[in-house]
């Protein structure tokens, strides 16, 4: 178990950067998992009306969504018109 007064994020990326690898390292050992560290969620918010604007479906979304599941830069977020 790992604690502190840091993020929990930054706890998460100590035990996957450094006792993971570390426990990873030890002859013998075939696999090291983590569990109980926060999970990143993003929520989509579908406008139905500028979908169809741009010629595209709530089915096209979610297929497109559904077969590029990745963590790469993939547009912009807008926030009070920043």
């Amino acid at each position: 178990m790992l604690s502190g007064p840091q993020p929990l994020n930054q706890i998460e990326a100590a035990a996957e950067n450094q006792v993971q690898r570390a426990f990873q390292s030890v002859d013998g050992v075939g696999s090291v998992g983590l569990s109980g560290g926060p999970t990143r969620e993003i929520w989509v918010e579908a406008h139905p009306v500028r979908l169809q604007a741009y010629g595209l479906g709530i089915d096209t979304l979610q297929h497109a969504l559904q077969t590029n599941h990745l963590s790469q830069p993939a547009g912009s977020l807008v926030e009070a018109r920043q």
